[in-house]
Order: C-alpha cells, then structure tokens, then sequence
C-alpha cells in the first residue's frame, strides 16, 4: 500500500493529515496556510499559500427604542439600530408587521407584551438575530366625582363617571 505523508497547517494552531480536510476558523483574521507532501519515496512538497484565508468577522444585531414607556395613549416607537457591520436590516414587530428600514418607527395596534426582532445581514451573507420585548401597558384613566349637586344648574347634577375604560374590568 502507496501512502503519501500530508501535513496541513491552517495558520491558527490547528493541522490536519487528510488528503482534502474541512477546517473552521474560531476567529476573524487573514491565515496563511501551508501544505507538506512527503511521497513514499522521500521527495518533499513544502508550500505555503500566504494570505489565502480571510475570515471576516460576523455581523452583531443589536438596537435600542424610545420611549421607554409605552402605554396605549403612547405606542408609537422609534428603534434605534445599533448593530455591527450590518448591511441590511429585517425587522420583526410581535408578528403583526415587518420593516426593512435601518431604523424604523412602529405604532402597535393594542397593549400588552410585544415581541421585536432584528435580524442583520452582513454584505458577505452572514446574519445575526436581536430580541427584546416591548411592555404597552394599559393605563385605565376613570374620573368620579366625590360629590355632586342635584339642583338642575347643569353643574355636577348626575353622579357619573367619565373617562377612558380601556382595561378596567369593575
């Protein structure tokens, strides 16, 4: 049996003796990788293919909102991208809309815990996915009189409330 010696070095500490292996770089950088072929009858190929591995760093999905509290007299929101080396932006608003804007506004339709999501795309195809849950809360807003005047001048002569009854239950 005819076997030839094969030493690959991948630049970033890590080698390998198949004949066409698969190596996954941990980190981003330019690697020079190298080759060492010994044949069965002692000949030796030594080449270095410098520069020939560039790893480009990921993007990172990241952003911000204003304002901080929401509630159903305010629920429009500003999102403020903050993202790493993003080329396009997918944005996701608790599966009732989507936005391809950098840094788009959203009004919510109703209250309560709302997921967004971001989604970048870096220019070599490589993505990365931001979550954050949004809080509208419902603020019941109910006046009662403490008192009231029955005498028929139009001022406070019924005992009734008034107000916004968005979330109240009693």
């Amino acid at each position: 049996d005819i076997t030839y010696d094969i030493n690959w070095d991948f630049g970033d500490g890590n080698t390998s003796d198949e004949i066409s292996p698969t190596h996954v770089y941990a980190s981003p950088g330019t690697y020079n990788v190298g080759l060492e072929i010994t044949s069965p009858i002692g000949c030796t190929y030594m080449g270095d293919l410098e520069s020939q591995v560039n790893v480009i760093p990921s993007p990172i999905a990241s952003f911000t909102f204003a304002p901080a509290m929401l509630n159903q007299f305010n629920t429009e929101v500003r999102f403020i991208d903050q993202s790493e080396r993003a080329d396009q932006w997918h944005w996701f608003f608790n599966d009732e809309d989507q936005s391809l804007f950098q840094n788009p506004t959203y009004n919510f339709l109703d209250t309560g815990v709302k997921e967004v999501t971001l989604v970048v795309t870096h220019i070599n195809g490589c993505t990365d996915t931001s979550r954050q849950l949004l809080d509208i809360v419902p603020m019941p807003t109910y006046f009662l009189p403490n008192a009231f005047s029955p005498n028929g001048d139009g001022v406070n002569d019924v005992y009734k409330g008034q107000g916004d009854l968005i979330g109240v239950r009693d």
